[in-house]
């Protein structure tokens, strides 16, 4: 397939915030997989991550790399995109252009850009999956330019219906109610952060609506150890400064 992409790349180091449409083309073949990014540096180094870790989710993609070795392979710009409404447009322009989808000149899974919605992993791949972001912990960089991408961002009705979906019934670990913890220790907010709140506030009770709400049995169960400890721990302090 004569394709442009076989033209010599320009070979430089990708800015931080450049971001579109790339290609990692086989320069033995000619077959390319076709991806967007919002930024170029971060995909790529992804890509090349879980490729040499025998570990990436493109399993087309993951056997040519080891059938022909990392240094077979380039990565090569398509379109630069500067508005991220545009990437999935572009995206999917290039993989019919390409034809990426298609075995004889590609490795994209799905024929368009849209989402994985629908398509279910195997159990193993969960777990690979899991594995893999196990115990990573985000660079203050990365968490910036997250943050940055988000802000202003509201969702719609269906994205909360759906997160609030996946999200129901499911309990969070110790671990992780401590780090929230940790994550808001000291943190103040701002006025206009606080007149938001209470305008959403105003005019609800403060306590439970319910009234006279019936506990299980373990519940108070529950409530009553903790506060029989909250009580002992209070009279020894009191205790204690007696002596001092």
């Amino acid at each position: 397939m004569g394709l442009a992409l076989r033209q010599e790349p320009e070979i430089r180091e990708f800015e931080l915030l450049e971001g579109g449409i790339y290609a990692i083309l086989n320069i033995v073949n000619n077959k390319v997989y076709v991806g967007s990014a919002i930024f170029f540096k971060r995909r790529w180094s992804k890509h090349l991550r879980y490729l040499n870790k025998n570990n990436h989710y493109n399993k087309h993609l993951q056997l040519a790399w080891l059938k022909y070795g990392a240094k077979n392979f380039i990565f090569v710009i398509l379109e630069y995109i500067e508005n991220h409404l545009e990437i999935k447009d572009r995206e999917r322009h290039w993989i019919s252009k390409l034809k990426s989808y298609d075995r004889e000149f590609g490795y994209n899974i799905l024929k368009t850009a849209d989402t994985r919605l629908g398509i279910l992993h195997t159990e193993e791949a969960k777990a690979k999956m899991s594995k893999t972001r196990k115990g990573k912990i985000k660079s203050p960089e990365w968490q910036a330019n997250i943050i940055k991408a988000i802000t202003g961002k509201k969702r719609t009705i269906e994205q909360k219906l759906e997160m609030s979906r996946i999200r129901k019934g499911k309990r969070l670990s110790n671990e992780v109610r401590v780090n929230m913890a940790k994550g808001q220790l000291g943190r103040k907010h701002s006025e206009e952060s606080k007149l938001k709140r209470s305008i959403l506030l105003k005019g609800k009770p403060f306590n439970n609506p319910k009234k006279n709400p019936k506990h299980s049995e373990e519940t108070k169960a529950k409530m009553s150890l903790a506060r029989k400890k909250y009580l002992r721990k209070t009279n020894n302090d009191f205790w204690a400064s007696q002596w001092l």
